[in-house]
């Protein structure tokens, strides 16, 4: 298993790859962060997988914290305005 910095740093990869693809920023940074969701929950073959915030919700009580808190950064890295990087004020 990853460690949380990897995660982290796998995160940032994803925005600065998709930074540099061409096409719409949101669907390339889409696509990395689906592979980063799957991988994660793919470490735990035992628990079904399902969208990433339904497996944080649906699995909660057999995750660690840790697990969790990837799980949010990848949530919260879906949500992130692309020009500044934060999460847009609803």
């Amino acid at each position: 298993m990853r460690t949380m910095r990897e995660w982290r740093d796998l995160i940032r990869d994803a925005k600065v790859e998709a930074a540099g693809e061409e096409g719409p920023f949101g669907l390339a940074l889409a696509r990395r962060l689906d592979g980063l969701a799957l991988e994660l929950m793919r470490s735990r073959p035992d628990l079904r997988e399902m969208s990433l915030d339904e497996w944080l919700v649906e699995h909660m009580g057999a995750l660690p914290t840790e697990t969790r808190k990837i799980g949010e950064a990848i949530l919260a890295a879906y949500d992130e305005d692309p020009g500044t990087g934060e999460n847009p004020t609803p």
